[in-house]
């Protein structure tokens, strides 16, 4: 379990990073201000499903939105109805349109509405580990799932995170 630091709470968080796919081809193709305007479309939907969700958009960072949730459960859900939206969004632009999701839950440092630690930071090395049109979290994170969502993910073999001692 966490302790409370001086600057902050420490609470258990599902965080959840969600990151455009291919964003240098599609300024490069679309133009910029056409380029900013699609991603701005999918960043307000991305923040009205956290929002459906009880979740929090942090930050944007770049063509990436992070997120937090009470728990892991909302997380998912939010994954999931994420990677419908981006597709559903993509056959209305001139450019394919995907997006590649990370989610972890367990403890964080809370300050504001930001949070901080390495729940946050293994869920940002996995998001660079992810596919496009894909959900990427850790066995802790599934391990804190309902068993009606936890059926729902598959294991992947191991992979090694960026800065992490373990698997």
């Amino acid at each position: 379990m966490a302790t409370k630091g001086a600057s902050g709470e420490a609470v258990q968080r599902a965080v959840l990073f969600a990151d455009v796919c291919d964003s240098t081809a599609i300024y490069e193709s679309l133009g910029d201000e056409m380029a900013l305007a699609l991603i701005n479309t999918l960043f307000d939907k991305l923040g009205s499903i956290t929002a459906s969700h009880e979740g929090i958009v942090i930050k944007t960072l770049g063509d990436a939105v992070v997120c937090q949730f009470r728990d892991a459960d909302k997380a998912f859900r939010a994954a999931c109805d994420m990677q419908t939206a981006a597709s559903m969004l993509g056959p209305r632009s001139p450019t394919k349109f995907a997006i590649k999701i990370s989610f972890n839950y367990g403890p964080v440092v809370a300050k504001g509405d930001d949070v901080f630690g390495d729940t946050v930071n293994t869920c940002s090395r996995l998001n660079t580990l992810g596919s496009p049109e894909q959900v990427l979290t850790t066995q802790q994170t599934v391990d804190a799932l309902t068993p009606g969502l936890r059926v729902r993910c598959r294991q992947l073999y191991p992979l090694k995170v960026k800065g992490k001692s373990q698997q």
